[in-house]
Protein backbone atom coordinates (compact mmCIF):
# COMPACT_ATOMS: atom_id res chain seq x y z
CA UNK A 1 0.00 0.00 0.00
CA UNK A 2 1.26 3.56 -1.34
CA UNK A 3 2.22 6.06 1.50
CA UNK A 4 0.33 9.10 2.05
CA UNK A 5 1.48 12.87 1.74
CA UNK A 6 3.81 13.36 4.80
CA UNK A 7 2.37 15.85 7.22
CA UNK A 8 3.71 19.55 7.22
CA UNK A 9 5.48 20.09 10.84
CA UNK A 10 3.79 23.58 12.56
CA UNK A 11 5.10 24.73 15.50
CA UNK A 12 2.14 24.50 16.94
CA UNK A 13 3.14 26.99 20.19
CA UNK A 14 3.99 29.76 17.64
CA UNK A 15 0.54 29.12 15.43
CA UNK A 16 -1.39 29.46 18.60
CA UNK A 17 0.03 32.78 19.20
CA UNK A 18 -0.15 34.01 15.45
CA UNK A 19 -3.92 33.23 15.67
CA UNK A 20 -4.49 35.11 18.91
CA UNK A 21 -2.79 38.06 18.33
CA UNK A 22 -4.94 38.42 14.89
CA UNK A 23 -8.39 37.63 16.70
CA UNK A 24 -7.02 39.83 19.71
CA UNK A 25 -8.40 42.89 17.88
CA UNK A 26 -11.90 41.44 17.32
CA UNK A 27 -13.64 38.53 14.75
CA UNK A 28 -12.76 38.70 11.36
CA UNK A 29 -15.41 38.52 8.57
CA UNK A 30 -14.81 34.55 8.07
CA UNK A 31 -12.64 31.66 8.81
CA UNK A 32 -11.42 32.17 5.16
CA UNK A 33 -9.90 35.50 5.88
CA UNK A 34 -8.43 34.09 9.73
CA UNK A 35 -6.42 31.46 8.03
CA UNK A 36 -5.36 33.42 4.97
CA UNK A 37 -3.80 35.82 7.31
CA UNK A 38 -2.55 33.46 9.91
CA UNK A 39 -0.59 31.79 6.71
CA UNK A 40 0.40 35.29 5.86
CA UNK A 41 1.85 36.10 9.05
CA UNK A 42 3.30 32.65 10.33
CA UNK A 43 5.14 32.02 7.05
CA UNK A 44 6.49 35.54 7.21
CA UNK A 45 9.14 33.81 9.59
CA UNK A 46 9.64 30.21 9.74
CA UNK A 47 11.29 28.20 6.81
CA UNK A 48 8.10 25.62 6.74
CA UNK A 49 5.59 27.50 5.15
CA UNK A 50 2.33 26.61 5.40
CA UNK A 51 -0.78 27.09 3.41
CA UNK A 52 -3.87 28.60 4.94
CA UNK A 53 -5.72 25.27 4.15
CA UNK A 54 -3.08 23.68 6.58
CA UNK A 55 -3.84 26.34 9.15
CA UNK A 56 -7.51 25.40 8.45
CA UNK A 57 -6.17 21.17 9.30
CA UNK A 58 -4.56 22.42 12.09
CA UNK A 59 -7.10 24.67 14.19
CA UNK A 60 -9.85 21.22 13.90
CA UNK A 61 -6.96 18.46 14.68
CA UNK A 62 -6.29 20.52 17.92
CA UNK A 63 -9.59 21.70 18.48
CA UNK A 64 -8.34 25.47 18.73
CA UNK A 65 -11.33 28.11 19.80
CA UNK A 66 -11.83 30.48 17.50
CA UNK A 67 -13.60 34.02 18.17
CA UNK A 68 -13.81 34.26 14.02
CA UNK A 69 -17.40 32.77 13.09
CA UNK A 70 -17.85 30.23 9.96
CA UNK A 71 -18.62 31.82 6.86
CA UNK A 72 -22.18 31.69 5.49
CA UNK A 73 -22.88 30.60 2.06
CA UNK A 74 -25.39 32.22 0.18
CA UNK A 75 -28.55 33.84 1.67
CA UNK A 76 -29.67 30.81 3.97
CA UNK A 77 -32.74 29.35 3.18
CA UNK A 78 -36.10 31.31 3.28
CA UNK A 79 -34.21 34.34 3.30
CA UNK A 80 -35.83 36.32 0.25
CA UNK A 81 -32.72 38.51 -2.23
CA UNK A 82 -32.31 41.91 -1.26
CA UNK A 83 -31.27 44.22 -3.96
CA UNK A 84 -27.82 43.88 -3.14
CA UNK A 85 -28.29 40.01 -4.03
CA UNK A 86 -29.60 41.20 -7.36
CA UNK A 87 -26.95 43.51 -8.35
CA UNK A 88 -24.34 41.26 -7.32
CA UNK A 89 -25.54 38.03 -9.12
CA UNK A 90 -26.26 40.18 -12.35
CA UNK A 91 -22.93 41.73 -11.91
CA UNK A 92 -21.52 38.14 -11.82
CA UNK A 93 -22.78 36.41 -14.28
CA UNK A 94 -23.17 39.86 -16.77
CA UNK A 95 -26.44 41.22 -18.67
CA UNK A 96 -26.92 38.17 -20.86
CA UNK A 97 -29.07 38.48 -23.84
CA UNK A 98 -31.69 35.67 -24.94
CA UNK A 99 -30.20 33.87 -27.95
CA UNK A 100 -32.95 35.16 -29.97
CA UNK A 101 -31.49 38.83 -29.28
CA UNK A 102 -27.69 37.54 -30.14
CA UNK A 103 -29.32 35.30 -33.40
CA UNK A 104 -30.63 38.76 -35.13
CA UNK A 105 -27.29 40.57 -33.99
CA UNK A 106 -25.48 38.14 -36.58
CA UNK A 107 -26.62 38.55 -40.27
CA UNK A 108 -24.75 34.99 -40.96
CA UNK A 109 -27.37 33.62 -38.74
CA UNK A 110 -29.83 35.85 -39.94
CA UNK A 111 -29.47 34.23 -43.10
CA UNK A 112 -29.37 30.71 -42.38
CA UNK A 113 -33.00 30.57 -40.88
CA UNK A 114 -34.11 32.36 -43.60
CA UNK A 115 -32.58 29.77 -46.15
CA UNK A 116 -33.48 27.05 -43.44
CA UNK A 117 -37.58 28.08 -43.54
CA UNK A 118 -37.21 28.24 -47.42
CA UNK A 119 -36.10 24.95 -47.60
CA UNK A 120 -37.96 23.14 -44.91
CA UNK A 121 -42.16 22.38 -45.48
CA UNK A 122 -44.25 24.84 -44.39
CA UNK A 123 -46.03 22.12 -42.01
CA UNK A 124 -42.28 22.90 -39.88
CA UNK A 125 -42.21 26.24 -39.93
CA UNK A 126 -43.36 26.71 -36.20
CA UNK A 127 -40.20 24.55 -35.54
CA UNK A 128 -37.62 26.75 -37.49
CA UNK A 129 -39.07 29.62 -35.89
CA UNK A 130 -38.84 28.38 -32.58
CA UNK A 131 -35.19 27.42 -33.00
CA UNK A 132 -34.54 30.89 -34.05
CA UNK A 133 -35.41 31.79 -31.13
CA UNK A 134 -33.28 29.69 -29.23
CA UNK A 135 -35.20 26.37 -28.90
CA UNK A 136 -32.04 23.48 -29.06
CA UNK A 137 -34.74 20.94 -28.88
CA UNK A 138 -36.93 22.89 -32.19
CA UNK A 139 -33.28 22.37 -34.07
CA UNK A 140 -32.51 18.37 -32.90
CA UNK A 141 -35.78 17.91 -34.18
CA UNK A 142 -35.24 19.75 -37.88
CA UNK A 143 -32.08 17.91 -37.69
CA UNK A 144 -34.05 14.44 -37.65
CA UNK A 145 -36.46 15.45 -39.82
CA UNK A 146 -34.10 17.07 -42.29
CA UNK A 147 -32.20 13.75 -42.65
CA UNK A 148 -35.32 11.10 -42.59
CA UNK A 149 -36.20 13.20 -45.65
CA UNK A 150 -39.13 16.10 -44.82
CA UNK A 151 -41.19 15.21 -47.70
CA UNK A 152 -41.83 11.61 -46.86
CA UNK A 153 -45.17 11.63 -45.26
CA UNK A 154 -44.07 9.07 -43.01
CA UNK A 155 -41.13 11.02 -41.79
CA UNK A 156 -41.78 11.10 -37.78
CA UNK A 157 -42.16 6.94 -38.42
CA UNK A 158 -38.52 7.46 -39.54
CA UNK A 159 -37.09 9.40 -37.30
CA UNK A 160 -38.24 7.43 -34.79
CA UNK A 161 -37.03 4.12 -36.28
CA UNK A 162 -33.82 5.86 -37.03
CA UNK A 163 -31.09 3.29 -37.54
CA UNK A 164 -28.38 5.52 -36.93
CA UNK A 165 -27.17 3.87 -33.45
CA UNK A 166 -24.05 2.33 -34.59
CA UNK A 167 -25.04 -0.89 -34.52
CA UNK A 168 -24.23 -3.89 -36.76
CA UNK A 169 -21.54 -1.23 -38.40
CA UNK A 170 -24.25 1.48 -39.29
CA UNK A 171 -23.34 5.01 -38.70
CA UNK A 172 -23.56 6.64 -35.50
CA UNK A 173 -25.96 10.09 -35.34
CA UNK A 174 -24.51 12.24 -31.95
CA UNK A 175 -28.02 13.06 -31.39
CA UNK A 176 -29.50 9.30 -31.87
CA UNK A 177 -30.45 8.82 -28.46
CA UNK A 178 -32.46 12.33 -28.81
CA UNK A 179 -33.90 12.22 -31.58
CA UNK A 180 -37.97 13.17 -31.63
CA UNK A 181 -40.74 11.02 -31.82
CA UNK A 182 -39.38 8.07 -29.77
CA UNK A 183 -41.62 5.54 -28.20
CA UNK A 184 -41.67 4.48 -24.64
CA UNK A 185 -40.78 0.97 -23.69
CA UNK A 186 -44.21 0.09 -22.86
CA UNK A 187 -45.85 1.16 -26.12
CA UNK A 188 -42.63 -1.54 -27.77
CA UNK A 189 -44.04 -4.36 -25.24
CA UNK A 190 -47.82 -3.37 -26.60
CA UNK A 191 -47.00 -3.45 -30.22
CA UNK A 192 -44.79 -6.76 -30.07
CA UNK A 193 -47.84 -8.20 -28.07
CA UNK A 194 -50.38 -6.90 -30.49
CA UNK A 195 -47.77 -8.72 -33.32
CA UNK A 196 -47.94 -11.69 -31.46
CA UNK A 197 -51.25 -12.10 -31.11
CA UNK A 198 -51.80 -11.64 -34.81
CA UNK A 199 -49.32 -14.46 -35.75
CA UNK A 200 -50.67 -16.90 -33.67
Amino acid sequence: MGKGKPSIAVDQKKLLLVIQEIESSGPLANRSALFNEVAAKYNASEFVKVTPAVVGLRVKQWGVKLVTPLGKKGRGKGVPMTDAHKAAMLAGRGQRKPKSEKFAENPAIVLYFEELKARTPERFHSLVESAQNGSRISAEKLHCLECSGYDNKNVTDLVRHCPCNGAEGASACPLWAFRPYQISASEVEESETEELEAVA
